[in-house]
This record gives C-alpha cells, structure tokens and sequence, in this order.
C-alpha cells in the first residue's frame, strides 16, 4: 500500500507541475517543476528520478545546484 501511495504522489507532481526543462546529471534526471495555476499551491522546484526514471527519488530543491549535490551524495564511490 506505501509503495502504491508514493507512486500515486509521484505521477500527481509529475502530471500537474509543468515540466520546464530536463537536465541529465550522472545518469539522474532532474526537472525544472513549475505551476502556479490559480488555487493550487504554486510549484517552483526541482525534482530528481532515478537513472531508470520509474522512480522519484527525491523533490522539492530549490536549485539545480542542490539537486546535483543530492546526486553527487547519492554516486559517492560509484565508478
């Protein structure tokens, strides 16, 4: 049931935040989220997916900078 959950979360952010660009960064995804459609919370963020891009591994940095950390962090010791 978690892991229906989180998917059904993923798909909703994936579906209602409109995606403004996409980077590849060591093989992650990240995309630039932004909606501020009127009564919804506005969405300005930037989300990373695994290298397969089935799963949302993290969201909500504010910077492409801090997604990249999240990743170099995530990569330590992988050749």
């Amino acid at each position: 049931l978690h892991v229906r959950r989180r998917r059904q979360r993923q798909m909703c952010i994936r579906d209602r935040g409109k995606i403004m660009q996409t980077i590849e960064y060591k093989k992650y995804r990240i995309d630039y989220v932004y909606d501020c459609s009127e009564g919804y919370d506005e969405l300005d963020h930037y989300t990373v997916w695994t290298p397969n891009g089935l799963d949302m591994v993290s969201e909500d940095f504010a910077t492409i900078e801090q997604a990249k950390l999240f990743i170099d962090d995530q990569t330590k010791g992988e050749k």
